[in-house]
């Protein structure tokens, strides 16, 4: 075989070398010998030389190297990507090609839907359609065309040996070779189809330049550096450079890691194209590298331990002088570690480039996604998606300005626009003109001085309403218009679209949403003329968001060079650290084509018909040929891997570290090094950011450090929002809740009495609202979780209701307020003015009033169901329907304990007891309640509470009595001198079978009972004027949460499953081992935390 010399500027072949590093020297002595040759000559020096690369990363090295290497600008010499020499050589040839990008899956899909047969075959499979185009790209790549359609079909036909693959022969069975000759002629038609538009392949853009390369480049020294393998196009345009130019092409056989002295079996992944280029002969093989790359290894627990270890070694090295162009971070993939790298290499101020690497989506782009998903779902869309695409909200001269969309369309039982359609908005308003939202502004002032202040709804005006239903019925219409069978050009659809989003969604021509649509619209290049299905439309339209939505994870170059191990071909580093070394990530394994399998695409290889054809089964070589090149790229190599992922779950080496362990002395992960997770605690003086320091700081050191962290990262800038005095008070606060009870002040603030715990104090002017009157209900509120009343009663905070679980009429609160509505509408006394007051009741005659016709009843329940939900459920009055269709069974049970009419009293009648506070000094305080009705039974005045909620015997009835969660009754009876009083609670739900539990009594009939009563009641008040407002976390004698915290409507704003403070209440009440302080604060304390452990009778 001829051998040229590497000094010898008219060589052209192939020389082969053993590692990156060495074939860089390679290339750069050819460089030498070029410059040499030309002369001395500021002029000539570098003229026409050409390094060919197979990417952009690669280009953007040997550039900095050069210089580098030669210490000043070397204009002369061209790095060119081979994609951008076929692109300078049809342009000089005059031809500059629209690109098939955007067509070639609509090409293919039409191609498809005109073989019928195959085509039902592959809807019945999971995106047959891009299994299809998967091996059509591969046919096209490899140089197929139209016109080579009978030959393949005969090599299909007939079995063939191949060294690697072997051949089934009779065993391959008919379907399966039909199946792939369907694929050669839908392949064969889309190259054709394609030509006719007169846009091209990437493969036709090689050949072409293939093609008309000969004089195009004259007297040009061309090398071609960082192949090893090629597509059979591209693999032509590399051959033309030898033919036509002289070209050498330098190929990279490395070295195996793991066996001193022998080349990789990797080295099969460059067969191809050396066996392709053999003709134009080889230079005598370059020796290796001189040292073996100095490797180290670690083991992480999750990927940002990992990274954060990666970034500490990189840190110190740039803190040593070294360049950060010079040290490379690689990944076999880097879809897994783009946001942690982002953040730990920002943590620790490395910069860095990440060429092609996603970061995050941007955030103009999101509306784009959520506009694909309307123009797929239509009628079907979520109304949350039509809010993503809608700019209504933003205009001020519409009347949606400064409403909340979202809770629009929940508050008017809209979860798709099939409902909006459907939306009848005059018998939802009625003659009201305005509607409650699920959203609070703020709280109202009381009526009167210590009345509950309640709090403020958003409202929805109809006209809102209207506007809105409006644009969604139109935009539903126009979408249901679109015909399945209806073309259009892009632009056609395009400038639809857009009117569509002007009329209906706000698209203004200045709005962010219309410029981000147009952005990615003005990337896509069809011919003019080329009419498409909306289907189609949306498929380019959605293939161009994937490629253009997302943000850019690192700088545009400089910087530590973060790339996955395609981008990091050829490349060489000072340092390189191999990330991610774990089985299933690298090697990465690829399946077979279903479509077309390897055995027969080897068949396609007989006679050079496409011998550069890929075969999916030999990807193991080109995933050996890598990672050995990546040992080989710098002298210094870090290998890591994930023992744990960030779950806890194992994880394995990947089977190159397998082998790499006997050599390395790596026998057990033991003898590594674990990696340092961002909040890992080291003695030595690490670098980290402010946040990393007060997290440590806060989870081992002192309280005050972290204060000071906090202060000191404040005054270079972070947070600015905050002042000092913002963070000190922070910091009181975390003091008050949280103490750190390693300080002497923390264990004073352990056994302390403070507001975040519920100790409020004393009322202080008559506007709080202990000071007006005080009901029953607050006081069984107050007992069963003095928070829980505290925040909800008094601070008027509420939860937000989900509008969509009222759907099955589950709310019970809303239930209850229906039944005691309408039950009071068909109790009023008749033809007179309604009395308030019992006493008042009393003096007044009985009367009787029939239980109304079921006609009556209904038309009852429709005008209260209104008035509850515009009062205790924020407007949602398209849940309403659920409510009342639960409510009708309880009903049924009301008539049947009404009976033929009862001797009434009234309804909703307001009556009081005096209660006595302890000495006479202290005096007494009224308690007042309301009964829901009022009559006479058996010469006793009967006063009854309705109850829609489960009931309980006798027994738990008299110890809620006890603890003062279920008071009511028993104040009833108190109400009346002489015992002529029965309360009692009448339980609806209509499963209850048994009078026992449907009907529970109870009778002032002797003092014991009366003194209980009082006191429990005097217990609760003088907790209440104390302001002893703390959580109930746990049950008396028991560190058990109580079952009422699990359907707490308030637990976000308490310290539910919070362990410090349940022990601080604990300990505060004596359950625990601190002791408490026998003050005030304490004795009033643990009476009303004990009350709830009382279950008999005493103090």
């Amino acid at each position: 075989m001829e051998c040229f010399d590497h000094g010898d500027s008219s060589m052209k072949g192939i020389v082969v070398a053993h590692g990156p590093r060495a074939t860089e020297r390679a290339v750069f002595r050819a460089v030498d010998a070029h410059r040499d040759a030309s002369g001395t000559s500021a002029g000539n020096q570098w003229a026409d030389l050409r390094i060919i690369v197979p990417s952009a990363s690669l280009r953007q090295h040997l550039l900095r190297a050069l210089v580098k290497r030669y210490g000043r600008a070397v204009a002369g010499i061209r790095v060119q990507t081979l994609w951008g020499l076929a692109q300078e050589v049809l342009f000089k040839r005059g031809v500059v090609p629209a690109s098939a990008d955007d067509l070639f899956r609509v090409v293919v899909a039409r191609q498809l839907e005109i073989d019928g047969k195959f085509y039902e075959y592959l809807l019945s499979i999971s995106d047959g359609a891009g299994a299809v185009s998967g091996a059509v790209r591969d046919l096209l790549d490899a140089g197929y065309t139209h016109g080579m359609f009978e030959a393949a079909g005969e090599c299909l036909a007939t079995p063939y040996a191949d060294e690697l693959i072997p051949d089934p022969g009779p065993m391959m069975g008919t379907s399966s070779v039909k199946q792939a000759v369907d694929v050669l002629r839908i392949a064969a038609d889309t190259e054709k189809s394609l030509d006719d538009l007169e846009v091209w392949t990437t493969a036709r853009v090689f050949m072409e330049a293939a093609e008309h390369l000969h004089g195009a480049l004259p007297h040009t020294r061309v090398l071609v550096h960082g192949f090893a393998e090629a597509t059979g196009a591209a693999s032509e345009l590399i051959e033309a450079l030898v033919q036509h130019q002289n070209a050498t092409v330098f190929i990279d056989l490395p070295m195996d890691p793991s066996q001193a002295g022998s080349v990789d079996l990797g080295r099969r992944f460059a067969g191809r194209l050396m066996d392709r280029l053999a003709p134009y002969g080889q230079s005598a093989e370059s020796e290796a590298d001189d040292e073996a790359a100095d490797t180290a290894g670690f083991v992480a627990h999750g990927r940002a331990s990992e990274i954060r270890e990666v970034a500490l070694r990189i840190r110190a090295l740039l803190d040593a002088g070294s360049s950060p162009e010079d040290i490379g971070v690689v990944a076999r993939d880097l879809s897994g570690y783009g946001q942690t790298i982002r953040t730990q290499f920002e943590r620790m101020g490395i910069p860095f480039a990440a060429e092609k690497a996603r970061g995050p989506i941007l955030p103009a782009m999101r509306p784009i996604y959520a506009l694909c998903r309307m123009l797929r779902d239509r009628e079907k869309t979520r109304s949350d998606v039509w809010v993503s695409v809608s700019n209504t909200t933003q205009s001020q001269e519409s009347p949606l300005a400064g409403f909340d969309l979202r809770a629009c369309l929940r508050s008017l039982g809209c979860s798709r626009l099939e409902d909006v359609v459907r939306l009848n908005v005059e018998e939802m308003y009625g003659d009201d003109g305005v509607q409650k939202l699920p959203v609070v502004e703020g709280l109202l002032a009381p009526d009167e001085p210590g009345d509950r202040r309640g709090v403020r709804h958003r409202t929805l005006p109809r006209a809102t309403v209207e506007e809105l239903v409006t644009k969604i019925r139109t935009a539903v219409t126009a979408l249901g218009s679109i015909g399945e069978s209806e073309f259009k050009t892009f632009d056609q659809w395009r400038d639809w679209l857009t009117d569509l989003g002007t009329s209906c969604m706000g698209w203004e021509e200045d709005t962010e949403l219309r410029l981000s649509f147009e952005s990615v619209c003005s990337r896509i290049s069809l011919p003019d003329d080329f009419q498409l299905l909306f289907s189609e439309w949306m498929q380019i339209l959605e293939s161009t968001l994937e490629a253009v939505a997302y943000s850019e994870l690192g700088g545009p170059g400089a910087g530590v060079q973060v790339l996955d191990a395609m981008q990091a071909r050829g490349r060489t580093f000072q340092h390189l650290f191999l990330v991610g070394m774990n089985r299933g990530l690298f090697p990465r394994t690829s399946p077979e084509d279903p479509l077309f399998s390897d055995s027969l695409r080897v068949r396609l290889r007989r006679g050079d018909l496409l011998r550069e054809i890929p075969i999916k089964r030999l990807s193991t070589y080109e995933e050996r040929y890598l990672f050995a090149q990546l040992m080989g790229a710098a002298q210094q190599v870090t290998v890591s891997w994930l023992t744990t992922d960030e779950r806890g779950h194992d994880c394995f080496a990947s089977p190159y570290v397998e082998r790499l362990r006997s050599s390395l002395g790596w026998e057990e992960d033991a003898q590594l090094s674990i990696a340092r997770g961002p909040t890992t605690v080291v003695l030595e003086d690490t670098a980290r950011p402010y946040l990393e320091h007060a997290v440590i700081a806060g989870l081992v050191g002192d309280r005050q450090l972290s204060q000071q962290i906090v202060h000191a990262a404040h005054r270079v800038g972070a947070n600015p929002n905050l002042t000092s005095a913002d963070i000190d008070a922070r910091f009181q606060i975390l003091n008050e809740q949280a103490p750190d009870f390693s300080s002497d002040a923390g264990q004073v603030l352990r056994s302390a009495h403070g507001p975040y715990l519920g100790f409020i104090g004393p009322a202080q002017d008559s506007g709080d609202p202990r000071s007006g009157r005080l009901f029953v209900t607050r006081l069984e509120d107050y007992a069963r979780c003095p928070w829980k009343m505290f925040v909800g009663r008094y601070l008027g905070l509420e939860p937000v209701r989900d509008p969509f679980e009222m759907l099955s009429g589950s709310d019970n609160l809303l239930l209850g307020n229906l039944v005691h509505g309408v039950l009071e509408v068909i109790g009023k006394r008749p033809d007179s003015p309604r009395l308030h007051h019992l006493d008042e009741a009393q003096a007044a005659l009985t009367y009787q009033t029939p239980w109304p016709s079921k006609e009556r009843l209904q038309a009852l329940i429709e005008h209260v169901v209104h008035d509850v939900f515009a009062e205790k459920a924020g407007g949602l009055l398209a849940f309403s329907q659920a409510i009342v269709r639960r409510s009708m069974p309880y009903f049924d049970v009301a008539r049947d304990e009404w009976g033929q009419g009862l001797d009434l009293v009234g309804v909703e009648l307001e009556g009081r007891v005096d209660v006595p506070l302890g000495t006479d000094d202290e005096g007494t305080r009224p308690v007042f309640f309301k009964t829901d009705r009022a009559d006479i039974r058996d010469g006793l005045l009967r006063l009854t509470d309705y109850k829609t909620g489960k009931s309980q015997t006798r027994g738990e009835f008299l110890k809620r009595f006890r603890q003062g969660t279920m008071l009511q009754a028993a104040l009833y009876a108190a109400s009346q001198p002489e015992h002529k009083g029965l309360g009692r609670y009448l339980f609806l739900r209509p499963e209850l079978k048994s009078k026992a539990l449907r009907d529970i009594a109870f009778q002032d009939e002797e003092s014991a009972s009366r003194d209980e009563l009082l006191y429990v009641l005097g217990l609760l008040i003088r907790g209440l004027e104390q302001g002893i407002m703390s959580p109930r976390l746990s049950e008396p004698g028991r560190n058990k949460e109580p079952d009422q915290c699990g359907r707490c409507e308030v637990a976000e704003a308490c310290y539910r499953g919070d362990s410090n403070i349940r022990g601080r209440l604990r300990g505060l009440a004596g359950e625990e081992a601190v002791p408490p302080d026998e003050d005030e604060w304490s004795q009033g304390f643990q009476r009303i935390w004990r009350l709830a452990g009382r279950k008999r009778r005493g103090k």
